[in-house]
């Protein structure tokens, strides 16, 4: 006499696997918080502000965390009024939250990166007291923020251009020009969308690296490559991971047909008795 050996435990084992194969880390948004480092402490590394975020300076320096009116080293000065340009509110209008600056060369060229397997929809920060102080002499300004995906294909940009004179402190962006516009590169008064008060943002699928630079111009032509105003900060930074499943792990449908393999195969073991 024959007799199928066969137990609910084949079915059980299909269907558990199925639930733990099937779990997949969700989408959602991160707002970078700074206040668990010192002002001036080193951003940079994987996981220094949040585990999933590397800040890398581009070309030397080193970006550091800065907070409103803290002592020690400050990244610009905004000012408190109209009536007093360059009042040196340290760091004013960073946020509650903090930011960064490099501290060291005040280039202000970054890539920021994520954790192995992360990729992000999109990402922003908000760029402070730009244009207030043009130690550069630039006059055709280009501020840009790029992402790129895994294959390094540009998967969106934006780009902030402006004109200003070569002074120094450019009038309008610092005292009033002639027609009695001021501050627009000031953290403090500039209006949201000004040089000195500006959101840049970029989004699309598949983001994993994005990368802030700039292509300034002096009045002969010369190009230069870091900020014309070396005097800036960021804060408010932002960015939203994109749903994922484990590349490795198999999709539900194979681990169903896995477990009908299985249970098919002990159905078709036989003891003689």
């Amino acid at each position: 006499m024959q007799r199928l050996i066969t137990t609910t435990l084949t079915t059980t084992i299909a269907a558990t696997s199925i639930t733990m194969f099937a779990a997949s880390a969700q989408a959602f948004t991160v707002r970078t918080d700074f206040t668990h480092l010192n002002n001036g402490d080193s951003v940079e590394g994987l996981g220094t502000v949040h585990e999933l975020l590397n800040i890398n300076t581009l070309g030397g320096g080193e970006a550091k965390a800065i907070f409103e009116g803290a002592a020690g080293k400050g990244a610009y000065g905004a000012s408190s009024s109209q009536t007093s340009p360059n009042s040196n509110v340290r760091n004013g209008g960073i946020g509650a939250l903090g930011g960064f600056a490099d501290l060291g060369k005040r280039n202000h060229t970054f890539e920021f990166t994520f954790a192995d397997d992360t990729t992000v929809s999109d990402f922003s920060l908000r760029m402070l007291d730009y244009g207030d102080y043009n130690k550069k002499k630039v006059v055709d300004h280009n501020i840009i923020l790029t992402a790129f995906n895994a294959n390094n294909e540009v998967v969106d940009a934006f780009k902030f251009s402006y004109n200003s004179s070569a002074q120094s402190n450019p009038l309008g962006f610092y005292k009033a020009d002639a027609n009695g516009v001021f501050g627009r590169g000031d953290a403090l008064i500039a209006a949201d969308g000004d040089a000195g008060n500006l959101l840049l943002s970029v989004g699309g699928a598949g983001i994993t690296r994005v990368v802030l630079g700039y292509e300034n111009y002096k009045q002969n032509g010369t190009e230069i490559d870091v900020a014309a105003d070396p005097n800036i900060g960021f804060g408010a930074m932002t960015f939203t991971t994109e749903s994922r499943h484990d590349a490795a792990t198999p999709e539900p449908f194979s681990m169903i047909g896995s477990g009908l393999a299985l249970g098919a195969g002990a159905l078709l073991k036989k003891r003689k008795k």
